[in-house]
């Protein structure tokens, strides 16, 4: 005949333990008690590419016990991280996590990817060159921004939907050009294994202080961090030996 007492007592040992806390430490309460918490979980190896989170996983140079259970979490399209299963403290461990180098993870330079930002002409064409990759409204953008004669008098006309300023083309000043509102451009956001996706882009002129200003605003459209997640998990199941890996995104 079965001991339910014993039997409870059984359930309740091997069955994760609450945490709680008491004068700032961690505790477990079991059947017997409390339980100081000693163990503190690893800092997570972080590495900037695909290539290296893969190779990790492959490798396993930590000597990791294969059969601990894990899984990939895609959190965005600049960050990737390899987690355990939940310890016997219910803690979740990372183990590794990969952050592109021109995420918003790696500084403010790549952020005025993805916030509208307003920008002096000269930097808004050098920000237009080094952030975004090449495609065909990029360079209609900096070709038009590069023709733009400010110093008219008629520099820059805006009705409040169509925007036009007047253009050179050489040394020859041709008159008045219309700017167009909106744009695909492909901003470097993500890891270097994959090509930038295109982000729909409101393009406004102004003069400020007869000073040209360029502003660059993303459209709030969630679909192209959508595709980066498919991408990203393309990747890696193309490219991770264990296929029975789980990818989360």
């Amino acid at each position: 005949m079965i001991d339910l007492v014993k039997f409870s007592e059984w359930v309740l040992e091997h069955t994760r333990p609450e945490i709680v806390q008491i004068n700032g430490e961690d505790f477990a309460q079991t059947v017997h008690g409390f339980k100081p918490i000693k163990t503190e979980l690893s800092s997570a190896l972080e590495v900037s590419t695909l290539t290296s989170l893969i190779e990790y996983i492959n490798t396993n140079p930590d000597n990791h016990n294969p059969n601990r259970s894990k899984y990939l979490h895609i959190e965005s399209p600049w960050l990737v991280s390899l987690v355990w299963e939940l310890d016997q403290w219910n803690r979740r461990e990372v183990c590794v996590m990969a952050k592109a180098t021109a995420g918003p993870t790696h500084g403010k330079a790549t952020v005025a990817t993805l916030e509208p930002q307003s920008y002096k002409l000269e930097a808004a064409i050098i920000n237009l060159l080094t952030l975004f990759a090449e495609s065909s409204d990029r360079d209609y953008l900096v070709e038009t921004l590069s023709s733009w004669v400010y110093e008219s008098q008629q520099a820059f006309l805006d009705d409040g939907v169509s925007q036009s300023i007047t253009a050179k083309k050489g040394h020859v000043r041709v008159g008045a050009h219309e700017v167009r509102n909106s744009l695909n451009l492909r901003p470097f956001v993500s890891f270097t294994e994959l090509e930038p996706a295109e982000v729909n882009y409101y393009i406004r002129l102004s003069m400020q202080n007869k000073e040209p200003m360029v502003s660059l605003s993303p459209v709030k459209n969630l679909h192209w961090q959508l595709d980066y997640k498919k991408a990203i998990r393309d990747y890696l199941e193309i490219n991770i030996v264990d296929n029975s890996l789980p990818i989360l995104f």
